[in-house]
């Protein structure tokens, strides 16, 4: 994007245009309020090419975000009325399309989820916490075991609940065994659901194991915007551990674009989000500043 004050003038008149066109009812009234303000019929495509644009040049996604939530603005309006999507995450959401379904149990799981319903957990099983934790242990392990859970939440003979965090723990362990595309479409099938049913704090948290995906493929900036939108949602869900989780993370990936001063102060920034019981993420953080 251009200059931020130019951005931010620019994010006003939108948003006000936007507000007059959800308040009116009917196409005379959205034609009649376009000429009001002084805009074509074709303003809101137009503007939809030029963020389109922008992105391809290196839009920057967050940067964005932080202005509609200082504006005070829903940002749902903005994308489905300006931006063409609902949400930042259609996006990815189309990627996984093109690489296409996820295998059975995965869809399988996910339809179940999104026909039966999912009530979000209030806490995460101890098996599955420590199941998750093995992975950095063993990977094809806990990829066979969550598999195995995975058929019995689909089968009815585990809790629906468990669905959610099971795709979880089975997308990074596909990712740590480098099946990067199946832990893609995996842990997209979890954030659909977890969309659907507006959980924030799960779906930051989805986000950033999505991140990883992308760091392992070396894609450190688009790792970095996902990192900022995980922040996004754990400001929204007021979850504060959520918040230093996103940020040390958008200090590693910083770091490994060699914007090291930035890595440094962000991840000081992480320190004080964390409690003193996230050791490794607290360590993350000091080891990174250290390497900054």
């Amino acid at each position: 994007m251009s200059d931020s004050s130019d951005l931010l003038d620019e994010l006003r008149r939108i948003y006000r245009l936007l507000d007059d066109l959800l308040a009116a009812r009917g196409h005379g009234a959205i034609s009649r309020i376009q000429a009001a303000a002084g805009v074509g019929e074709s303003y809101l495509r137009d503007l939809r090419s030029r963020l389109n644009a922008e992105r391809v040049r290196g839009y920057d996604l967050s940067a964005l975000l932080r202005l509609l939530r200082a504006l005070d603005v829903d940002r749902s309006v903005f994308f489905g009325r300006v931006y063409g999507s609902t949400d930042p995450m259609a996006l990815l959401k189309a990627e996984a399309r093109q690489l296409g379904e996820p295998e059975e149990i995965v869809a399988g799981v996910r339809d179940l989820l999104l026909e039966e319903g999912w009530e979000p957990l209030s806490e995460v099983p101890e098996e599955i916490r420590k199941l998750d934790a093995h992975r950095h242990t063993d990977a094809e392990e806990v990829r066979a075991v969550a598999y195995g859970e995975l058929i019995k939440v689909r089968s009815a003979l585990a809790p629906r609940s468990w669905g959610v965090s099971l795709l979880a723990v089975y997308g990074s362990a596909l990712r740590m065994l480098m099946r990067l595309d199946e832990a893609q479409r995996t842990l997209m099938a979890a954030l659909h659901v977890a969309q659907c049913h507006g959980e924030p704090s799960m779906i930051a948290h989805l986000i950033l194991r999505l991140a990883f995906v992308l760091g392992d493929r070396a894609e450190y900036r688009r790792a970095l915007e996902l990192s900022k939108i995980a922040e996004d949602f754990s400001v929204r869900a007021d979850d504060r551990t959520g918040i230093g989780k996103a940020l040390v993370d958008q200090g590693m990936w910083l770091h490994y674009l060699g914007r090291f001063h930035e890595s440094v102060a962000i991840n000081q920034a992480a320190l004080s989000y964390l409690p003193t019981e996230e050791t490794s993420n607290r360590f993350g953080a000091l080891q990174i500043s250290g390497l900054g």
